[in-house]
């Protein structure tokens, strides 16, 4: 992720991830513009900012 505005999916299946993602995307200044769970996995939309 490189550029403003640029967006990425991030799917993980540990559920600890569910905390750990929206925390590092706040921390690094990104935005969390999706989250679902579809199966055993976890998603995640976040946004360069």
């Amino acid at each position: 992720m490189t550029d403003r505005g640029q967006t990425i999916e991030l799917i993980a299946t540990d559920r600890g991830s569910c905390s750990d993602v929206p925390a590092w995307a706040e921390d690094m200044g990104h935005k969390l513009t999706e989250t679902f769970e579809e199966s055993d996995s976890y998603h995640f939309v976040l946004e360069k900012c």
